[in-house]
């Protein structure tokens, strides 16, 4: 039904016939997930190189070769996609509707390619693969390619992508704190002795990557611990270990 559906605005088909496996279902319900996207927003113009945002709208976006979905041309297109050095390209390959090898071809004639900025090859293929197919880089920066040495305009799709920068970019730490630590997944700030963040009155947050490029929160000023003290409650007993003993159940820890 993918290949049947992708890169129409509308679409039938007969559950048992164009997918048979379904055939062997029990009764029950079926829900079927599908996505639109704005196709003045996309990218169909060759030869672009295009620096995604690390978060926000601007992280993610869509290409699709000229003429797509009624058919596509002869001709070579190339897109440089390059995110922040911390950060890797992830591509999704939505549909990829080529002329295939023929009976009398050893190699495909027109192809799509995905190479990292390393010189790895992440695909290279003329064929119709299973979809959505998702290929993150190993640099920041990576190649698609669509090569068309068919003569004219061939009636096929083309192909059609989405792109997104993956992976949190590192916050700086406050000029009165440092970063502890971070990975992939969370990064650990903490103020200097004395010192606790302005918003929590905590010396340490955690804070956690989500959504591939988001950060749940940010990392305010350090300020003096007795600052929030005379400007709140001065009556509020305080704790002895704050300074030696790392909270367990801060809320900006919970996503």
């Amino acid at each position: 039904m993918a290949l049947q559906c992708a890169g129409v605005n509308h679409c039938n088909f007969v559950l048992a016939e164009d997918y048979p496996p379904s055939k062997s279902w029990a009764p029950g319900v079926i829900f079927l997930k599908y996505a639109c996207f704005d196709d003045l927003l996309s990218i169909h113009y060759c030869s672009r190189e295009l620096y995604i945002s690390h978060s926000g709208p601007d992280s993610e976006g869509y290409i699709r070769t000229p003429g797509y979905p009624h058919f596509y041309v002869g001709d070579e297109c190339r897109w440089k996609l390059r995110v922040h050095p911390e950060q890797r390209v992830r591509v999704t390959l939505l549909d990829v509707s080529l002329r295939s090898i023929g009976p009398f071809e050893k190699e495909c004639i027109d192809f799509v390619s995905i190479e990292d900025s390393n010189g790895s090859v992440l695909l290279s293929t003329c064929e119709q693969v299973d979809l959505p197919l998702r290929l993150t880089s190993n640099t920041d920066t990576v190649e698609v390619v669509v090569e068309a040495k068919s003569k004219g305009a061939f009636p096929k799709r083309g192909v059609l992508l989405h792109y997104k920068s993956i992976g949190c970019v590192t916050l700086p730490a406050p000029s009165s704190g440092y970063l502890v630590y971070r990975n992939g997944d969370f990064a650990h700030y903490m103020c200097n002795v004395n010192l606790v963040f302005d918003d929590t009155q905590q010396r340490t947050r955690v804070l956690w990557c989500y959504d591939d490029n988001r950060w749940n929160d940010t990392v305010p000023a350090c300020i003096e611990e007795a600052a929030h003290t005379v400007a709140g409650n001065d009556s509020a007993p305080e704790s002895s270990d704050k300074d030696t003993k790392l909270p367990h159940n801060e809320a900006n820890m919970i996503v």
